[in-house]
């Protein structure tokens, strides 16, 4: 069992809330029970149960450790807003997969132009960190403007676009930072493609089938942890 804890700079720990819940009802969690706890930014520690009441838990630590499953590779998605539970999705699987950052993009074709689903895109990825075993919970960071976003970024990225590119095999990337570019809905516009190339953006294929933008992104950031991260 893991539990989510950003502070791991003490011996010991309350639980309560949702984690409460989680140890005391699904898990049926006793006192003397062993569990990992992890910080979300990249510690782990060897922990026991040490006293379980009402209200809260506590939880001695018992070791700390940095973790050894996160990918060398820092990915940022950059995201169109997907429509309802779409952009859940996509959280979830590219958190699994090792994202290091979203970005949620509003562009020409997004529908949802305002959310205030922020807080709970965080809390969908801490989640899937605990149950992949990453230490590490990925930034989720608030919405903003294609080309205001672009405009302002410097790091390489990748556009995946089903109109065709070259192979991944051709990019070569400097350093470990990496952008991936996902239209939402209806993809991204012309004048948006052009405006991230012009930003040295470097256009690949998913291949000649058509992928909803949900799958896109998690096909996408998996053949990049493959071909340049730890997948392969």
């Amino acid at each position: 069992m893991r539990i989510f804890y950003p502070d791991l700079s003490k011996t010991s720990v309350k639980i309560k809330g949702e984690d409460l819940n989680y140890l005391k009802n699904v898990l049926r969690a006793m006192e003397g029970d062993e569990v990992g706890l992890f910080d979300g930014k990249g510690k782990t520690a060897r922990a026991r149960i040490s006293r379980i009441e009402k209200n809260e838990i506590t939880i001695y630590i018992k070791e700390i450790s940095e973790t050894r499953t996160e990918s060398p590779l820092r990915a940022t998605l950059l995201q169109g807003i997907l429509k309802a539970r779409k952009m859940d999705l996509v959280v979830q699987k590219t958190s699994e997969l090792g994202v290091h950052r979203i970005q949620p993009l509003i562009t020409e074709r997004t529908e949802v132009r305002e959310t205030r689903k922020v807080e709970r895109w965080k809390k969908i990825a801490a989640e899937a960190s605990r149950q992949c075993g990453r230490a590490v919970v990925p930034e989720i960071a608030e919405p903003a403007l294609f080309e205001e976003f672009l405009a302002a970024y410097d790091n390489p990225g990748i556009i995946f676009r089903e109109q065709g590119g070259k192979s991944l095999k051709e990019f070569q990337l400097k350093g470990n930072e990496i952008a991936l570019l996902i239209g939402p809905e209806g993809g991204l516009t012309e004048d948006e493609v052009t405006f991230a190339l012009h930003k040295k953006f470097y256009q690949a294929t998913l291949g000649p089938r058509i992928l909803r933008a949900e799958t896109a992104a998690v096909a996408a950031l998996s053949l990049v942890q493959f071909t340049l991260g730890d997948m392969g």
